[in-house]
């Protein structure tokens, strides 16, 4: 039985260690074939890393790492390309500056090539890095930015920051356009679609390819990827939890599957459905891997909130102001909803995508709310549930009274 691929987000890793690895190289290929420059927006953990290691792999030609897969026989492996793979969670911003941990992973990537870079700014230290490689290499630079948003979704909640870096975010993609012709594929994933960063507005040529049909599923698991890939773990876990196949996948599908950008195909969250292949047992493992802070401060910061109606215009898709993000935009941008249907007039209805969601974000806002730890309030609503199941006033009141007391 192969390996669940938790935690690696590196293909040359995934392939090396025998784990699974969920073929979108058909996928890949077409996007390659007919774009140049990209951008994706999908959630934490949703594979974005993985995508973007894959492609770099492909450029770099690996082709033992594709042995077996659909791409193999499809790519011209002669044909070679220098790779900037920029990971902003590791540009240590946080301590260092956003300035000095742009620098320093610049330098990263130009010592693994053997350049030196002599410019000060990141801007012009980003363009210095691909002039030098465009030259020593004779061949376009293949430029990939691994969640570009990083540094201001980090720090929403402290405006002044989140402005300081959106400025310099905004001239180091910025930079990006008058070495437009040195670059031979150019791929952004990240959350949100900032518009006042100069990427969106500069690179006219920029393909979002968020809600295209034919990327729905270029992230994410597919019900048919799913059970032809994990087979064996469905298998396991079938005996395990004493389930038939048909009631377990209707499980797995309550809890982990409804996402999609395009009202057609639906998808898992990898890490969510991995971590239950691994535990066999229901709950919120996505969750678990990052508290969403910044979010729940933001909905407490509102005072009237309607959980579960979300109604957007399409427009509210197309890019985000820093300051003045749309609550649920905000949630969607950020995996706590999804699409669930389009109206009329281009409005669409987000929702839930399945339980998981549901439950964890109840759970955190409760807790928030209540100035409780997190573990506190499912085993609460439990009991307050089982008050008013038995008509026992007493019960009920003792609840909410506890509840308000672990809360001071």
């Amino acid at each position: 039985m192969k390996k669940l691929p938790l935690g690696i987000q590196h293909f040359d890793q995934l392939v090396e260690r025998g784990c699974i690895y969920v073929d979108k190289t058909q996928q890949i290929h077409q996007l390659l074939s007919e774009s140049q420059a990209v951008f994706l927006s999908r959630p934490r953990r949703f594979g974005k890393s993985l995508l973007l290691s894959t492609i770099a792999q492909l450029y770099s030609g690996k082709q033992e790492l594709f042995k077996g897969l659909w791409i193999e026989d499809q790519w011209d492996w002669t044909k070679t390309h220098p790779v900037v793979h920029f990971y902003m969670d590791r540009t240590g911003f946080k301590d260092w500056g956003l300035r000095t941990g742009l620098n320093k992973h610049l330098d990263l990537i130009a010592v693994e090539h053997e350049v030196e870079l002599t410019e000060e700014s990141p801007a012009f230290r980003l363009s210095e890095l691909v002039e030098k490689l465009y030259h020593k290499y004779q061949r376009r630079v293949v430029v990939l930015f691994d969640e570009y948003d990083k540094p201001m979704l980090d720090v929403l909640h402290l405006p002044e920051e989140a402005e300081k870096n959106r400025q310099i975010l905004g001239d180091f993609y910025g930079i990006l356009k008058p070495i437009g012709d040195k670059i031979e594929f150019l791929m952004l994933t990240g959350i949100s679609k900032f518009s006042q960063v100069s990427v969106f507005s500069k690179l006219n040529h920029l393909e979002d390819i968020t809600f295209h049909q034919s990327y729905a599923t270029l992230t994410g698991y597919t019900q048919e990827e799913l059970e032809y890939n994990f087979a064996d773990y469905l298998q396991v876990a079938e005996q395990d939890l004493g389930l038939s196949p048909e009631a377990l996948l209707d499980q797995i599908k309550y809890w982990y599957n409804g996402y999609t950008w395009d009202l057609k195909h639906y998808v898992y969250n990898p890490v969510s459905f991995m971590k239950f292949c691994s535990q066999r047992k229901f709950a919120n493992h996505w969750f678990a891997t990052g508290t969403p802070s910044f979010l729940i401060q933001q909905i407490k910061s509102r005072s009237e909130f309607n959980l579960e109606h979300f109604e957007v215009n399409e427009r509210a898709f197309e890019s985000y102001v820093l300051h003045d993000m749309d609550l649920p935009i905000l949630l969607f941008q950020t995996g706590y909803l999804t699409l669930e249907s389009r109206k009329p007039g281009n409005v669409y209805h987000l929702g839930y995508p399945n339980h998981e969601v549901r439950e964890a974000l109840t759970d955190h806002l409760m807790a928030a709310y209540g100035n409780l730890p997190l573990t506190t309030p499912g085993p609460t609503v439990w009991k307050l549930r089982e008050a008013f199941f038995q008509n026992d006033l007493e019960l009920a009141e003792r609840c909410v009274t506890d509840w308000k007391v672990e809360g001071l």
